[in-house]
């Protein structure tokens, strides 16, 4: 059965939480979390394999981020994205979920594990952060213009689809020739189209510093949730040699897949190889999840 994709609003408190789902209502939940530059769409190419398998998929876009909106005075760091999503998910009485998180993703990803570890079943992270590898340095420049207040009048001047394309192509997406214009503004370039989308993408770069991350690494191999890693091993920004090894000893020896022809944005890179890997890996602790169903 083909699902469809489709995205909703709800508000969570003092903020409208946009967020793109598929899949039966009473499925088990997998959680896709996206990274920096992109949105919830990052995920559409993968999320109809994960629902064919009788899951819920569930992709927000985090604050400052694609259609999600927060007040200004509220907390626009990685941090506050975690609290949110968790008061979504307690509001929504979402638990036992597979929570996965790309890039920047990730690393909210690993504040949520940390913070309430008893609502998710297993964790996959890809290509993210860890500790102090990032802000990588054209995000530490955005960050610059924003801090300086210049992010709003940059930023229209940065996107266009031919420099867009030079930024991710490498080691960002390996196969970029096979994403489409229309793909690329959808996923990355849409949120700094309008003035509002650019002032809280701003606040959100204005905030990014790797110190949640550092607070929580040394409870990562603590928490006893089964982790995958699976990994583009063409990426520039967060290396398998640096960020993965470091991911791979700080969780444990967890599942690893390394996708060699994929760079960063593994999700657009290889969804087959990702979907492949996330679907044919039996964590032990599954009970819970109530056996989720083999692949259809």
């Amino acid at each position: 059965m083909s699902h469809a994709i489709e995205r909703h609003t709800t508000q969570v408190g003092d903020a409208t939480l946009s967020y793109l789902s598929c899949g039966p209502a009473d499925g088990p939940v997998v959680l896709l979390l996206h990274g920096i530059p992109s949105s919830a769409n990052l995920w559409r190419k993968v999320m109809h394999g994960l629902a064919a398998t009788d899951r819920r998929v569930l992709a927000p876009d985090l604050p400052g981020y694609g259609e999600t909106v927060i007040p200004e005075a509220a907390d626009h760091s990685i941090s506050g994205a975690a609290r949110l999503l968790l008061d979504w998910m307690k509001q929504e009485r979402l638990s036992h979920l597979w929570l996965v998180g790309h890039d920047l993703g990730g690393a909210v990803a690993q504040l949520m594990a940390v913070e309430d570890p008893e609502r998710f079943t297993r964790w996959t992270l890809i290509n993210s952060p860890v500790g102090d590898t990032w802000p990588v340095p054209i995000v530490r420049l955005m960050k610059m213009a924003a801090k300086a207040g210049l992010f709003g009048t940059l930023a229209p001047l940065l996107p266009g689809r031919d420099h867009g394309r030079s930024m991710l192509k490498g080691g960002g997406i390996h196969r970029i020739d096979e994403i489409t214009d229309d793909e690329l503004e959808e996923i990355f370039w849409r949120k700094v189209r309008d003035k509002e989308s650019r002032q809280a993408f701003g606040r959100h770069i204005a905030t990014l510093d790797s110190s949640p991350t550092e607070a929580i690494e040394s409870k990562l191999p603590s928490l006893g949730i089964p982790a995958q890693l699976i990994w583009g091993t063409r990426d520039t920004y967060q290396t398998w040699e640096e960020a993965g090894t470091r991911l791979q000893r700080d969780l444990g020896k967890p599942d690893t897949t390394l996708l060699g022809d994929a760079a960063h944005f593994v999700p657009l890179d290889d969804p087959t190889g990702l979907l492949k890997a996330m679907l044919s890996w039996r964590p032990g602790r599954l009970a819970e999840e109530n056996e989720m169903p083999e692949t259809r």
